[in-house]
């Protein structure tokens, strides 16, 4: 039977790209019918990025058929996803379901059809979802709880009856029943107060009613016990998604098996969701995870708050300028190669930016990039790319010269490569710290590959990198004393030092023979 698979999108490129290519490496996806709800813009500014999305739209292949419903007028997120999957259900039995930030794992399409062919005809379930929370308990392969879902998700059209758009009859049901606390996950989450966000106008919340419609209704919802679906609208893009990383999963890499499972809520599951939540909504959950992020912003992009928190302050600064300075040579397709925590993706304007990571188990549980490789080949065609950033990576690289003849390859010609690497600087992330570049060896290297430099800078070429470097010993001394000490020390010893290499920088001459890192900017020839 042939699933079709509705895709909802807006005005963000990147995370639509990135969705439909996950998509197109699942098993049997030619197969499937995609149809396609593209909204309208809801303001004027909205209207080139729209255009932009149906652009790439127009351009995909790879499936049994592609349809556009492109809107003529702005539905929003709630109304769209309504009337979209109610009419592709006029039309076939089932249907999975996929925002524009849903990437998914090659194994998602393989588990949604079992489940949609095995629970058919059985009336106790509702639907089938893909997404499964971070926690931190082992889950059962597959498992059941009460309601339903919606991040990456299936139905059929016996189960889309049940939805009822109604916010207030459900609240109310709820309340009359006493069942706000079960609906809540025994109080651990404010489903009952999202329902009556949407009452009041504050959210338009389509997935609270239908999870609400399922939950009243006694029915359950298929999971599997690894995530096969991740969501990158928490980069603060989504329509309902802030920038949060409690929700961040590791996408499984290997098929998951619907081996016998009673279909009856999973009480192991209920109470590990019920614990996530707790600890995700939490006060000082929330505190911890401000702090963090900003720490992290303050660690890649530092400003004056960093002058007393970041040893690297200095080196990080003159990156995060250089950089900027240097985005708007890049466009089309980027590639971000070594891309780690990719700090730096919001400095560019480009119509989509992939990040490539060495395929480590670390690299794979961060959860950032979207391809990996195996230190030699790059998993992509000849010519696919406009743009490449390199950013503190080469210095890692063992095999220099097959690795540049590798981005030689996909770039198309003429394509433009931003490039970072330290001259000095202190051994990392050891063992696989290789080579420091003289800007002589450099310009060498890359015009031997077929690069074609257009702009080199040598960065921190002042009396700053003998207070960085200064820094990076202290940081190296500190990090085998107590933490309390520790931190005295980066935000009273170390902070002086920054503020001494600014001064020192602007009062003395500039020495163009020593400097902590090169910036490159060059072109395919």
């Amino acid at each position: 039977m042939i699933t079709p698979i509705a895709l909802f999108t807006y005005s963000r490129l990147d995370h639509t790209r990135r969705t439909i290519e996950a998509l197109l490496r699942n098993r049997g996806v030619a197969d499937h019918d995609l149809i396609i709800f593209s909204d309208a813009p809801s303001t004027p500014d909205k209207a080139a990025a729209v255009a932009a999305v149906r652009g790439y739209l127009n351009t995909v292949t790879g499936f049994r058929s592609i349809s556009i419903r492109a809107r003529d007028h702005n539905f929003g997120l709630a109304k769209s996803i309504i009337s979209g999957v109610t009419e592709v259900l006029e039309h076939y039995d089932r249907v999975v379901v996929l925002e524009d930030d849903m990437v998914t794992s090659p194994f998602f399409l393989a588990f949604m059809n079992d489940a949609l062919d095995r629970f058919s005809d059985d009336d106790r379930v509702i639907s089938v979802h893909g997404y499964v929370y971070p926690v931190s308990q082992v889950l059962p392969e597959v498992f059941f709880l009460r309601g339903a879902d919606c991040w990456g998700w299936a139905t059929w059209r016996r189960g889309w009856r049940l939805f009822n758009p109604d916010g207030r009859s459900l609240l109310q049901e709820l309340k009359r029943r006493r069942l706000t606390r079960l609906f809540d996950f025994n109080g651990a989450y404010g489903y009952t107060s999202l329902l009556e966000a949407q009452n009041r106008g504050r959210v338009d919340s389509w997935a609270i009613r239908w999870h609400a419609s399922a939950f009243l209704a006694g029915k359950l919802t298929l999971y599997p016990g690894r995530s096969l679906v991740r969501n990158i609208g928490h980069d603060g893009s989504g329509t309902h998604c802030g920038a949060d990383s409690a929700w961040n999963v590791r996408l499984a890499d290997e098929r998951v098996h619907l081996d016998s499972v009673a279909i009856e809520e999973s009480p192991i599951a209920h109470r590990a969701f019920e614990q996530h939540f707790r600890r995700a909504r939490g006060l000082m959950r929330r505190i911890y995870r401000e702090l963090v992020g900003f720490y992290y912003r303050q660690m890649f992009s530092p400003t004056v708050p960093g002058l007393f928190i970041n040893p690297f302050f200095l080196a990080r600064r003159g990156l995060v300028r250089a950089i900027s300075d240097l985005s708007t040579n890049l466009s089309g397709r980027l590639v971000d190669i070594g891309c780690g925590t990719r700090p730096y993706q919001g400095l560019f304007n480009v119509d989509s930016y992939r990040g490539l990571d060495l395929d480590t188990i670390a690299a794979r549980e961060r959860g950032v990039a979207d391809d990996f490789y195996d230190g030699t080949n790059f998993p992509y065609e000849s010519l696919s790319f406009d743009s490449v950033l390199c950013n503190q990576v080469l210095e890692h690289v063992f095999n220099p010269e097959q690795f540049l003849s590798e981005i030689h390859r996909v770039l198309k010609p003429g394509g433009k490569m931003l490039l970072t690497v330290p001259f000095v600087w202190d051994e990392h992330e050891q063992p696989n710290d290789y080579a420091r570049y003289s800007s002589f060896g450099l310009a060498a290297l890359l015009e031997r590959n077929g690069f074609k430099v257009l702009i080199h800078k040598k960065l921190g070429a002042d009396a700053s990198t003998l207070f960085q470097l200064a820094n990076a010993y202290f940081y190296k001394l500190s990090r085998r004393w107590p933490t309390p000490v520790r931190f005295f020390f980066t935000v009273s010893a170390m902070a002086l030092l920054n503020i001494f290499g600014i001064v020192a920088g602007r009062l003395l001459p500039r020495n163009e023979d020593l400097y902590l890192d090169h910036i490159v900017l060059a072109e395919k020839s």
